[in-house]
């Protein structure tokens, strides 16, 4: 419970203990009440980015909206700090030891970020302490459709050697091995390793993969030092924020090579608006470089 909250529920119970006592003074009670909660709720209570944490939301189409949160251990949910009827629950991914701020998967549209890492990564002061306003004011910042926490990937370079590109019947994308996240799923009740690839030219979408083996199995052979199991993946399905996705068994990949210029595999790297000219290019059911994978997998 927080201060606003029990402030208010100790003028309540105020209010009822004095009207039992003299209920000829209800205007004079119902006046001071009223003065109580109008001075609690005008009190601006300063808040740590130690003690909070940010809350990533896609809709249905893909338009993300952010909140500072306070967790709330009693009920086991995050609080939203500017709005106490707004929670989350404690089991939503968690990617505050990652550099990812959502899940590109419909089926996980909410997620937890460090609030602190998120504001140093985009220039604002995380030494000073902010009020309720403040907060307001910056998810204010973070939810205006200009908004891109990914835009930094603009100037990024992406070397030939970490570049794959996977197609279906319907579309095709360029990936990077470096540019992923990593969670834990249970699935038919076993634990394992997911692994969302970015879509380069769309952070809202990716491939996902696993490695084929359960968490259990996984942990094991890391105790014998073994980590072969992360030299290729198993393609699972294409997904997205805000579409809904099957798996697929058609995946093909595509030779890259062919499709750059001697100057690019010369100096071994692209620029992300290749990438972007590269994919829009391409269309899969014309071009006929490509090899079937029948088995989904990828050695990396």
């Amino acid at each position: 419970m927080n201060k606003i909250q029990l402030v208010s529920r100790i003028a309540g119970l105020g209010v009822a203990t004095m009207l039992n006592y003299n209920e000829g003074k209800l205007e004079e009670i119902d006046a001071i009440s009223s003065v109580v909660s109008e001075e609690t709720f005008e009190e601006k209570e300063s808040y740590s980015l130690e003690e909070i944490d940010l809350v990533s939301v896609s809709d249905a189409m893909g338009n993300m909206e952010y909140y500072f949160v306070e967790e709330n251990k009693e009920n086991s949910e995050y609080q939203a700090i500017s709005n106490i009827e707004i929670s989350y629950a404690s089991t939503i991914p968690d990617l505050r030891e990652t550099d990812s701020y959502w899940v590109p998967d419909a089926t996980k549209t909410v997620s937890l970020i460090n609030a602190k890492d998120f504001l140093i990564s985009h220039g604002f002061d995380t030494t000073k302490t902010y009020t309720k306003e403040e907060l307001e004011s910056l998810q204010d910042t973070f939810n205006s459709f200009l908004f891109d926490p990914y835009l930094w990937v603009e100037d990024e370079v992406f070397y030939l050697e970490n570049l794959f590109m996977i197609g279906t019947e319907d579309c095709i994308a360029m990936y990077d091995r470096n540019f992923y996240l990593s969670l834990i799923e249970n699935v038919d009740g076993e634990d394992r390793t997911v692994v969302y690839y970015y879509d380069l030219t769309n952070f809202k979408k990716a491939l996902k993969c696993h490695y084929g083996i359960t968490l259990k199995q996984e942990k094991a052979l890391r105790e014998n030092n073994d980590y072969s199991y992360l030299d290729s993946f198993i393609m699972e399905k294409e997904t997205s924020l805000y579409l809904g996705t099957e798996e697929n068994n058609n995946f093909y990949i595509y030779d890259l090579s062919y499709f750059l210029t001697e100057s690019q595999i010369e100096r071994g790297y692209l620029y992300k608006f290749e990438v972007e000219e590269i994919i829009e290019t391409l269309n899969p059911k014309e071009t006929q470089i490509i090899l079937a994978l029948k088995d989904k997998k990828i050695m990396i």
